[in-house]
């Protein structure tokens, strides 16, 4: 090594100049020697450290190196799974909205009365939607009801109020109303909504609030003369989402009340 080779050299150079200028003590000479080889060792020593340090931080290179193609690969399937998972609840979706989710199996609904739905319809545009094909109502229950609440409001109890006056008129006195409650993905948190629910004896969560959501729509329609036997309750929670729970405009959507008129079999139906 070039270090080691330089004390040497200097050493024998200080040998010489000594012996040229005269007799050179030997303790001192000894001393001189013993110097020289110490400090030999000690620079072979650091070389070999700093080789060592070399392969270390040359090992650390490839690692890091291992890790970020790791990561990079991990990201690329991420994504994959990211655009899978996206296309399939586009297609879920899709199945959703081209197949009602009904709680009874009857015949369609009288051609009148579901006229007569569709002008409260488009009288209250914001608050819900209506499916002749399906014979449902989907409720916005952002505006049917306040965050965490089940008392309907009052634009929301109106519409009801125009919906129990057709199905207590002589077009849809026949007509079954099968009401759904449903929810977003995020769970009930708010100590006044989770001791609503228990005093209603429901469990204290999305489900819970989903029930009593339907059953408060289904009183209001029952307080305006619409007879009990003819409703039936439910609640579905986060179960059943029509849209992406991880976006706000996904889980508006999922916050609904859904209302699915039909006439029972046997029942006579209007016909066009």
């Amino acid at each position: 090594m070039k270090t080691v080779s330089i004390v040497v050299v200097i050493g024998v150079a200080g040998m010489l100049v000594l012996g040229s200028v005269g007799c050179v003590d030997p303790q001192k000479y000894d001393a001189l020697m013993m110097q020289n080889r110490t400090l030999q060792s000690q620079l072979i020593d650091k070389d070999v450290d700093v080789a060592r340090l070399k392969e270390r931080n040359a090992a650390l290179n490839a690692l890091m190196k291992q890790r970020e193609e790791n990561l990079a690969n991990l990201k690329e399937k991420n994504e994959v799974l990211q655009r899978n998972f996206d296309s399939l609840m586009e297609t879920y979706q899709k199945v959703l909205e081209g197949v009602a989710i009904r709680p009874e199996v009857g015949g369609p609904i009288p051609i009148e009365a579901a006229r007569k739905i569709e002008r409260i319809a488009a009288a209250y545009p914001n608050l819900f939607t209506f499916d002749r094909a399906k014979g449902e109502l989907r409720f916005n229950a952002d505006l049917t009801f306040d965050s965490g609440s089940n008392v309907v409001k009052a634009a929301a109890a109106q519409a009801l109020v125009e919906l129990a006056k057709v199905l207590t008129s002589d077009v849809g006195s026949e007509i079954a109303s099968g009401i759904v409650g449903h929810t977003d993905s995020v769970p009930v948190r708010r100590a006044k909504t989770i001791d609503l629910l228990k005093g209603l004896g429901l469990s204290a969560d999305n489900m819970g609030l989903s029930i009593a959501r339907a059953r408060s729509v289904a009183a209001v329609l029952q307080d305006n003369g619409v007879a009990k036997s003819r409703i039936t309750t439910s609640g579905k929670g986060a179960k059943q989402p029509v849209a992406d729970n991880r976006t706000d405009a996904g889980r508006t959507k999922n916050r609904r009340v859904e209302i699915f008129l039909s006439v029972p079999a046997g029942a006579a139906a209007a016909s066009e």
